[in-house]
């Protein structure tokens, strides 16, 4: 931090880092607890003065707990969905607090935000509607033992009409799509169980069960959505046989009309060899769950988040992905060095 200008800017400095790592023990001795009383450093304000700056690190934050998605049984929970319209502020929200030299709180890692602040690359050339979805199984690759599903979602404006997007007025944009909704439906003939990976904070609990607070939207610009979901699939699974079927609905801007379209997800062979898409995004989801210290996380490393993403030829050579790379390297070194010394 630069508290250039102001008084003894070491010892705030420092005290700012104890209280971090002395609150960060006491969290880790309360994750049992559905509710967390945690400091969360990203309230500190940087044009703040000193004395400004120290009622600053007495703000606490209380935050429920995140409750990742378990593994859910097929032949109970057959059918899931998940949002379109997601943000990026929790991507910024990291990015800012390992600026500190901090790892961010739990609550603050938001993988559907990860994974969705990247932009994707699609292939339209066998799909020509205004929605197109893409969809993706391989080996996941924090645990073989598993599968990973790979869901992708494109809203492209350039395959809908101007009378579709523009007003009478010709400057008021008009959604793309109304009431658009997403749902998968696991075969469990193949799928044995499967966890949505992320989306957390739309999940509330009635009595002791779940329920995803999923409901239509409107999209109001071009977008691509990734979701991806582990699966555990049956011992005795044939090649090429169907694992879920994906079904988006939709109304087109002016129409009123409801309109559905389908996509089979077909278990492939093993030995296929993974899109830069699912390399990409599965690298972030991994990432996600190590900040978390996920149960889920498996064998997933932050080397070995690095090493997935420079598998794609020259990825640094794009700035997004370079950042993105950095993040990781940081999230190591101030991991080592709480391991070291964690207080």
């Amino acid at each position: 931090m630069n508290f250039s200008g102001y008084v003894n800017t070491t010892a705030i400095e420092s005290a700012f880092i104890e209280m971090y790592h002395l609150l960060l023990d006491y969290k880790r001795s309360r994750m049992g607890a559905d509710i967390l009383y945690v400091y969360n450093p990203t309230l500190m304000l940087m044009n703040e003065k000193p004395d400004d700056q120290l009622k600053s690190i007495e703000r606490w934050g209380v935050y429920r707990a995140i409750k990742e998605h378990y593994f859910k049984n097929v032949y109970e929970i057959p059918k899931s969905k998940f949002s379109v319209n997601i943000k990026d502020e929790y991507y910024h929200t990291v990015k800012r607090t390992l600026s500190f030299g901090l790892l961010p709180i739990e609550k603050d890692v938001q993988t559907e935000e990860l994974i969705n602040h990247f932009d994707y690359l699609f292939d339209h050339s066998i799909d020509q509607k205004p929605i197109s979805i893409h969809t993706e199984i391989n080996i996941c690759p924090w645990d073989s033992t598993h599968h990973l599903l790979m869901v992708g979602l494109d809203v492209n404006q350039n395959r809908n009409s101007k009378k579709q997007l523009i007003s009478s007025d010709g400057q008021t944009s008009l959604p793309l799509a109304n009431n658009l909704s997403t749902e998968l439906q696991f075969n469990n003939e193949v799928v044995n169980r499967y966890r949505l990976i992320g989306y957390e904070n739309r999940l509330q609990l009635f009595g002791e069960k779940e329920r995803e607070l999923t409901k239509p939207e409107n999209v109001n610009t071009d977008l691509n959505v990734i979701a991806l979901y582990e699966l555990v699939l049956h011992d005795t699974v044939r090649y090429n046989t169907d694992a879920a079927n994906v079904m988006v609905s939709y109304e087109t801007s002016g129409s009123g009309r409801k309109k559905k379209i389908y996509k089979r997800v077909s278990i492939n062979s093993s030995n296929a060899k993974p899109s830069w898409n699912f390399i990409l995004s599965s690298a972030v989801a991994s990432y996600s769950m190590l900040l978390r210290n996920s149960q889920y996380k498996g064998s997933a490393t932050y080397q070995s988040v690095i090493d997935q993403v420079l598998f794609i030829p020259d990825i640094e050579a794009d700035e997004h992905w370079a950042e993105f790379l950095e993040l990781v390297k940081k999230s190591k070194r101030i991991s080592q060095e709480m391991e070291q010394d964690p207080f």
